[in-house]
């Protein structure tokens, strides 16, 4: 029975999971944020194409370490670990160093991650280790933890990094593509994935962050004005520039252009809304160089004028580094933005030190208080008492939340909950 870890059990690594224990694997998942609900209850997808009611209950864990501790005979190592979670190279500490702990000498690495120069991190740290590279059309969305709405689309491709692997390694993106098929999945092997990922980069390039930075959906941005479409049309004229000067002459403007079409004819009922949209929408970081920064940096050493990725570029970056504080506490901890922090009416009229969910706020936190004396606060290492400092992590209220807006029950800051 092949085992594999899952990195990044959100809604792309939750189908995966079901797709791969259908087909007979031992699959264990690491789980953050949905961790309780994950251990709780398993995965509960509803999807166009696999059922309304697929559930899928995995083993769960917090961590790859936390798998080594648990497991120390050969047997018990890891056949794969797939990789699911947002590509963000050169972030600290870096996701090769956080699943290094459960690689084995015949583990293989899959990465089913957006963007362009993924790899290069993993085949620096494991680099005897087969390295296959996925690109995958999968429109989900995890509405709740543990709760997955996905849609009728589901393709994985598949490849070895580099291209001109051992023979060894291409024989496991093989095994690997023939699990997800068998589990009821769409999966191809190519001889060579780049292009499939430049394919892909024409549309990440060029609508992630248009409508990130504009706040819209593809149609809503389109409707605009006229120059709308046009500019999503140069970005993505760019893309092509850059793959064909790296070799890949099979991305044309052909490609570009099926790609603007498919978004012309999309009315506002089936209007896409781009995983930086959602991100942006949710407080969440966005792949700003896997899919932008090392985009440009290619243009730049091919000596490529890209005039309308750079100023996306420069955008998305400020936008993803200043838009909210949050964010950049994350980026400094290590945590994850969990939501939205909401006092009710009928809590502030009663309040006394309840617990919310894992932030406890002390009583005499709060007598007297009226929202501004709440900026940025920190509970302290003594308010904490038997709860666990590593799940709490910070409450940042912003400073302008007056009283008013308290006793209404408005958004008043964010959580962020620093890694364990």
């Amino acid at each position: 029975m092949p085992r594999v870890l899952v990195f990044g059990a959100g809604a792309v690594g939750s189908v995966y999971t079901y797709l791969l224990h259908r087909a007979g694997c031992s699959v264990t998942v690491i789980c953050r944020s949905n961790y309780a609900a994950v251990s709780s209850h398993g995965f509960r997808i509803s999807s166009a194409k696999f059922g309304s009611d697929v559930h899928v209950q995995p083993s769960v864990v917090r961590s790859a370490a936390e798998t080594a501790e648990k497991s120390s005979s050969d047997d018990s190592a890891w056949d794969y670990i797939l990789v699911s979670s947002k590509a963000l190279p050169g972030s600290q500490p870096t996701q090769a160093s956080l699943i290094a702990p459960a690689v084995g000498p015949q583990t293989a690495i899959v990465l089913v991650q957006n963007g362009i120069g993924i790899e290069d991190e993993y085949a620096a740290a494991f680099p005897n280790n087969p390295l296959v590279s996925g690109v995958v059309y999968l429109p989900v969305t995890q509405t709740a933890p543990g709760e997955i709405r996905m849609g009728e689309i589901e393709l994985l491709q598949l490849g070895t990094y580099p291209t001109q692997a051992p023979e060894a390694h291409k024989a496991r993106a093989v095994e690997f593509m023939e699990l997800v098929t068998k589990g009821g999945g769409t999966c191809r092997v190519f001889d060579d994935i780049q292009p499939r990922r430049w394919s892909k980069l024409l549309v990440n390039a060029s609508w992630n962050p248009i409508c990130a930075l504009v706040r819209t959906s593809d149609v809503q941005f389109m409707a605009s004005s006229p120059g709308a479409t046009v500019f999503v049309w140069e970005a993505m004229l760019e893309v092509v520039k850059i793959a064909q000067a790296l070799g890949y002459a099979e991305i044309t403007e052909k490609d570009a252009l099926y790609q603007l079409e498919r978004a012309k004819v999309r009315t506002e009922a089936n209007a896409v809304e781009p995983s930086m949209l959602s991100d942006v929408r949710n407080n969440r970081q966005m792949e700003v160089e896997a899919i932008l920064g090392n985009t440009v940096r290619m243009a730049r050493d091919k000596g490529v004028k890209v005039v309308k990725l750079e100023a996306l570029y420069v955008l998305i970056k400020a936008l993803d580094e200043v838009h909210d504080s949050a964010v950049l506490l994350t980026a400094e901890t290590g945590g994850q933005v969990l939501g939205k922090m909401v006092v009710p009416e009928q809590l502030l009229k009663d309040i006394g030190g309840q617990e919310l969910g894992k932030t406890v706020v002390p009583e005499q936190l709060l007598d007297g208080n009226e929202g501004q004396e709440l900026g940025k606060a920190v509970v302290p290492e003594e308010l904490l008492g038997e709860h666990e400092r590593q799940e709490l992590g910070y409450i940042v209220v912003p400073e302008q939340a007056g009283h008013e807006v308290l006793q209404a029950g408005h958004d008043v800051g964010i959580i962020v909950v620093g890694v364990h």
